[in-house]
């Protein structure tokens, strides 16, 4: 096949080798022996040496990538420096193409924070949080976003910018509604660059369109080794600068280098079997392992599954079928990698997403219920990780921004107390009397230890907890020796006899055949001791909606369909009706993921 080239108006990124060397007045480098006509070397007397190595790069005069010709006597144009984000230095050093942060925003002022607004090229400098001596009035305190209440501390004379909950600003949207340049139809997918390019599935023209930051038309994408993409329903970059296209109306998933170009495809070309029925997303993990979310095939039960693939593009692990049971997918719309590294799938059709284990795509849980009520979904399609680790939810078919807050409680050694989310740690079997001594599942001679996670009193002296014996325990009789043992079974109290309220009543049955519920209840509320708990490993994730918003310029979204994250600031989302990309600077106040 032919190899088709991405036309893009941009300098290829961190492709270029580094090389030493200017062109025009700089420095020529490695001149080679000169030869002959036939190849051999020549004896210098007539021959002109060569300016250039064949394949060097350097820089040119412009602060382009230049690359010596393959007869060594000229230097041609490889790259314009030039990433089209107006908030970045483009330049060329020792052959590669380089882009820093622009310093034109810095106002000197230690009690700025100074942000170049990539899609504009606005310089905001907003108050710097945590600033003291930076204020006396709270008007020196507006940090250009109406959302934000800003106040002046002046007792430390700090800025607070507070916001209640989720607030979410539209500072920047382009697109439109069409098929000549720059427009859209039906859009599927998108991804932001970390130079901030914008990267738009346009699934109803069947291409792939670059943009720049400030959504200028760079390039198109619309055919790839021979063959025209029809209906690319998602972008990725990984972290290795590799970028993905889910070539959907193809089932096939097509691979481009960084500058763009088409290098590879899966399945790859001769391949006769069925590898995709509908892929429509996409995620890398570091070690080079690709998911890929493949929606449903025309049969009965083809398809909507989650497919882990290794380097090469071989199928190593498969999850999922058509249905409502945990696992199983109807349109599994997006999937991406949590930041410790679990699977989440948006299970569109089934009003929720799933999370999975990513080593063999053993599923874990799921969670959603459809409605239009905060933490109700109706058709997710999409989800990002904001940096507090809160999760932000396309949520389709409620036309919104759902954000969800997520916390995985640990009562691994506690008895008692606040388990880190919204419940508390209680023992086994504490749980079922915590009515009548309190919440917190000790007795009421033995308080709970916020600090330790124990019953304190007498119960702390024989352990932390008191567990029945199961059927599967090799010595299900006794307590193994732990301090309310003698008390229960013989009637004798180890720690203090005398004090021993019942008067030397036993229960032999405790240690001669099964210690049961009841010699646990004796330890705990007769004796006041307990046996060790057991490690309580960590429980599911629990989940909450703590807000949303659903604006888009002068209206709301209609359909939204697909969300990124950039620069840890601004949420993007592409609505596929209207044909825009709209940007948001969002704040969540005080909110963090288990809150």
């Amino acid at each position: 096949m032919g190899r088709t080239r991405l036309v893009v108006l941009l300098a290829t990124v961190a492709v270029l080798a580094a090389c030493g060397g200017k062109s025009g007045g700089g420095d020529t480098k490695s001149v080679n022996p000169p030869v002959d006509g036939s190849g051999d070397e020549a004896d210098g007397s007539d021959a002109v040496a060569k300016l250039c190595t064949p394949g060097e790069k350097s820089c040119g005069e412009e602060g382009g990538v230049l690359q010596c010709t393959a007869d060594g006597m000229a230097w041609e144009t490889l790259a314009e420096c030039d990433d089209g984000n107006v908030c970045t230095d483009d330049e060329c050093d020792g052959g590669e193409c380089v882009f820093k942060p622009t310093a034109k925003c810095d106002d000197s002022d230690p009690c700025t924070e100074d942000l170049c607004l990539h899609f504009s090229g606005e310089c905001l400098n907003a108050p710097q949080p945590s600033a003291a001596d930076c204020c006396s009035s709270d008007a020196q305190c507006d940090d250009g976003f109406e959302c934000t209440t800003d106040l002046c501390d002046l007792a430390t004379k700090m800025c607070v910018n507070m916001v209640e909950d989720v607030c979410a600003e539209l500072v920047f949207e382009f697109g439109e509604k069409g098929s000549n340049k720059g427009q859209l139809k039906n859009p599927k997918g998108m991804e932001v660059f970390p130079d901030g390019r914008v990267a738009v599935a346009d699934s109803g023209n069947d291409r792939v369109q670059i943009f720049s930051a400030a959504g200028e038309q760079l390039g198109e994408l619309t055919e790839a080794l021979g063959e025209p993409l029809k209906a690319p329903g998602c972008v990725y970059r990984a972290d290795d600068g590799t970028v993905y296209v889910c070539d959907t109306g193809n089932d096939r998933v097509v691979i481009l280098d960084e500058a763009l170009e088409p290098k590879d495809v899966w399945p790859p070309e001769g391949y006769t079997s069925v590898l995709f029925f509908s892929p429509l997303d996409i995620v890398v993990d570091g070690e080079g392992a690709a998911y890929v979310a493949d929606g449903s095939g025309e049969g009965f039960d083809e398809g909507n599954r989650i497919m882990k693939l290794n380097e090469n593009g071989q199928v190593v692990a498969l999850q999922g079928k058509t249905g409502q049971a945990l696992g199983n997918f109807n349109v599994p719309s997006a999937i991406t990698l949590s930041p410790s590294g679990t699977l989440f799938v948006t299970d569109q059709g089934n009003d929720r997403f799933q999370t999975l284990d990513p080593e063999a795509l053993e599923p874990l849980q799921a969670w959603g219920v459809e409605g239009d009520a905060l933490g109700e979904l109706d058709g997710p399609s999409d989800i990002v990780f904001a940096p507090n680790g809160l999760i932000v939810l396309v949520d389709a078919g409620n036309q919104r921004m759902h954000v969800i807050g997520s916390c995985q409680p640990d009562c691994s050694g506690r008895v008692c107390g606040y388990d880190g989310c919204d419940g508390n740690c209680l023992a086994p079997l504490l749980e079922a009397y915590s009515a009548i001594d309190g919440i917190d599942g000790c007795p009421g001679f033995a308080p709970c230890n916020d600090d330790s996670g124990q019953c304190e009193g007498w119960v702390a002296e024989g352990g932390e907890g008191c567990i029945a014996a199961t059927e599967a325990d090799e010595n299900p009789a006794g307590c193994d020796d732990c301090a309310c043992q003698a008390c229960v079974c013989e009637g004798v109290d180890p720690v203090d006899p005398a004090f021993y309220f019942e008067g030397g009543d036993s229960d032999p049955f405790c240690c001669e055949t099964a210690w049961d519920e009841t010699c646990v209840f004796e330890c705990m509320y007769v004796c006041g001791h307990s046996c060790e708990l057991e490690e309580q490993g960590p429980k599911d994730i629990t989940f909450k909606g703590v807000g949303f918003w659903h604006h888009a310029g002068d209206g709301n979204l209609a359909a939204p369909l697909k969300t990124a994250y950039h620069l840890d600031r601004y949420v993007y989302v592409l609505d596929t009706v209207k044909a825009k990309v709209y940007v948001y600077r969002v704040f969540y106040g005080d909110l963090e993921a288990g809150e």
